[in-house]
């Protein structure tokens, strides 16, 4: 028995015969048309044909008919093309003379009309921008015109009678000077109107001008009197700056006299402590051995230097309330008050800025940095990195290539005298 499963069904070839040859087109059509429709099967007791089977009947292939192909082909042959003007080919050039015709149509109807205006201001006085004068020429045009076509209408019925009279035609030459004088007058008119605008309108621009000078020369007052201002906050400013620093100085001048006081009388104390213990010692030695020299009283201490002077006037602060006491702010203040108080005091007590009283500057700015220093830790730079020097590297090094070295040697002797 095979393994494999069971074949695959063959597919007819609907253009070919069983024996290989070719069918004609009723026959592969008939062919086409029984492999999608095959014959239906019906259930018994179900309906011959339900709406479901006529529309899947419908839908199933037919075949087509001669006219069904005919039509197909007049649907997709193209339609034929719109005869070209003057020789040219497609659609475009087509659109490109209708655009260049419509463009001559609007360009010779917009001569015209400039003809038409111009002939209103050589014939009829008309006065360019001024729409008054073209409103009375365009009239005085249409009473010509209508003048005219009754003339024409008398010429063409023979009624028309040609002057006879010198009256007449003294009325006629009265009439064209009366239309002489009104056009004058007009046009007279015309030319005052426009003076009086072209008038206006310089009046208009004056006031306009005045208007933006006055404008910038309120801008101008304002920038003034805000520079003013700025300038008098500033001053205000530094006056109030100099006031704390005044205040300032009073205050450790204050504590330095505090201090000093205290010092004096403890050291007044200590004096009078002294004196009592040594008068009691001799009380003692006198009362138990009259026969010994009395002990010598306590020798005075020796005058101070200078320099020990200032640091006991100056002492180093160990405590937060003794460095803001140095720098003379409150306890409240913040760590930029504390800066600028800092810095302040740094330009006014660097030794480089007292040359004359150098050693002080130097006992009070270590004072005030150390002050600093307490209040602002982080204030005196980056930590430094402790990292191995190159010294320190290459004698590990050596160290460890010594203790190889010995480590070999013992190896040696171990290897040479085993135990």
């Amino acid at each position: 028995m095979s393994k494999r499963g069971k074949s695959p069904p063959k597919i007819m070839d609907p253009s070919r015969n069983p024996d290989g040859s070719f069918r004609s087109r009723e026959e592969y059509e008939r062919a086409i048309h029984e492999l999608h429709n095959p014959p239906p099967v019906s259930q018994g007791f179900a309906r011959a044909s339900t709406d479901l089977g006529v529309d899947l009947s419908r839908r199933r292939y037919h075949p087509a008919s001669e006219a069904d192909m005919v039509r197909r082909e007049e649907m997709q042959r193209p339609p034929p093309r719109a005869p070209s003007p003057k020789g040219q080919v497609g659609s475009i050039s087509v659109h490109l003379h209708r655009s260049r015709l419509i463009a001559a149509e609007y360009e010779r109807v917009r001569r015209e009309q400039l003809a038409f205006y111009a002939m209103l201001e050589q014939k009829y006085g008309a006065i360019k921008g001024d729409d008054d004068s073209y409103l009375v020429a365009m009239e005085r045009y249409e009473y010509d015109k209508e003048k005219e076509r009754k003339k024409q209408a008398k010429v063409a019925a023979g009624t028309m009678v040609p002057f006879q009279s010198e009256a007449e035609m003294e009325a006629m030459i009265r009439g064209l000077d009366e239309e002489v004088r009104t056009r004058l007058h007009n046009a007279t008119w015309a030319n005052q109107r426009a003076d009086a605008h072209w008038r206006a309108y310089d009046r208009e621009k004056a006031r306009k001008e005045e208007e933006e000078i006055e404008r910038l020369r309120q801008e101008a007052e304002r920038l003034r009197r805000e520079y003013e201002a700025r300038q008098e906050y500033e001053r205000r400013q530094r006056e109030y700056e100099y006031q704390q620093y005044l205040e300032r100085e009073r205050q450790r001048r204050q504590y330095e006299y505090e201090q000093e006081r205290r010092y004096q009388e403890q050291r007044r104390y200590q004096q009078q402590q002294q004196q009592q213990q040594w008068n009691q010692r001799q009380q003692q030695h006198q009362s138990h051995a009259r026969g010994s020299r009395a002990p010598s009283p306590p020798r005075r201490d020796e005058p101070e230097s200078p320099k020990s002077a200032l640091n006991r006037r100056y002492p180093v602060p160990e405590t937060r309330p003794a460095a803001f006491a140095v720098l003379g702010i409150p306890a409240s203040a913040t760590s930029r008050e504390i800066k600028k108080a800092y810095h302040h005091g740094a330009l006014l007590l660097h030794p480089d800025k007292n040359p004359s009283n150098q050693d002080e500057a130097t006992v009070r700015f270590q004072q005030l940095q150390q002050a600093f220093n307490i209040l602002n830790p982080q204030g005196g730079g980056r930590r430094k990195r402790y990292t191995r020097s190159r010294r320190h590297k290459s004698r590990k090094i050596t160290h460890r290539h010594h203790h190889h070295r010995h480590r070999g040697k013992t190896n040696r002797r171990h290897r040479h005298h085993p135990k």
